[in-house]
């Protein structure tokens, strides 16, 4: 049997991979801008360069060739629409808190976000959606008191 093959594009693949790239080259003729003493590159240049040899290393994988029982059917494609709406939703959200930390604390802000992040991922059980959330907030909140001195406003913490 001799199936026909060809490549489709993994757009999302190839969106972040560009992203990635940009960023990098971004920073690199940032540092390079500053100066080109080997104190300022040291770090920068070598770890710039290796990402970007990597992302050359991973493109080829983003135009897979498949066949045609390979490629998504209507109800895939669907299914694919929900996860891009529940990660647009999660980014929604994540704006919100960042948004919301001086409005109502650290605390809050981090037990709410985590609450709605959990039932946009699918969790429906309200208590085991409360109890993570608590034991998240916690754990973050007063290890990030420790961690570092900024005064952050917290609202029950």
């Amino acid at each position: 049997m001799d199936e026909k093959k060809r490549r489709i594009v993994e757009w999302g693949h190839l969106m972040l991979v560009c992203v990635m790239a940009a960023i990098m080259i971004g920073y690199l003729i940032d540092t390079r801008s500053v100066s080109l003493k080997l104190n300022n590159l040291m770090l920068v240049q070598p770890a710039a360069l290796f990402g970007l040899v990597l992302i050359a290393l991973i493109l080829p994988q983003i135009f897979p060739k498949v066949s045609a029982d390979d490629v998504p059917d209507a109800a895939e494609r669907r299914e694919k629409k929900i996860e891009v709406a529940r990660v647009a939703l999660l980014t929604a959200a994540f704006g919100v808190f960042v948004f919301s930390l001086e409005m109502f604390g650290f605390d809050v802000a981090t037990f709410l976000f985590v609450a709605i992040a959990l039932y946009i991922c699918g969790e429906r059980k309200y208590w085991l959606i409360g109890t993570y959330s608590l034991i998240f907030t916690i754990v973050v909140v007063l290890g990030y008191q420790q961690l570092v001195p900024y005064p952050f406003p917290m609202t029950f913490l």
